[in-house]
């Protein structure tokens, strides 16, 4: 997904696993990766054929802080990490 913040957008994906097993019955668990500010959404296509955007890492402590608890409020994920 694409999330707006401070006048850029973020590139965020959000997975969601769920474990089941015979005797605990199942559990889910939802997280978020975000590779950084998005530079360039679809920019150009792999040797597979596969859109590849640009996106410049996000290093600032205090931003990404407080991505991460947008995406937490909005998204409801249990957690975030950042590349």
């Amino acid at each position: 997904m694409r999330l707006p913040y401070n006048g850029q957008e973020v590139l965020c994906v959000i997975s969601e696993a769920v474990v089941d097993s015979s005797c605990c019955g199942s559990a889910d668990f939802t997280s978020a990766l975000v590779p950084g500010y998005l530079v360039r959404w679809q920019a150009e296509m792999n040797k597979d054929g596969f859109p590849v955007s640009e996106v410049e890492p996000i290093s600032d402590r205090k931003a990404r802080g407080r991505i991460k608890k947008l995406i937490q409020e909005t998204e409801h994920v249990s957690q975030v990490e950042f590349w």
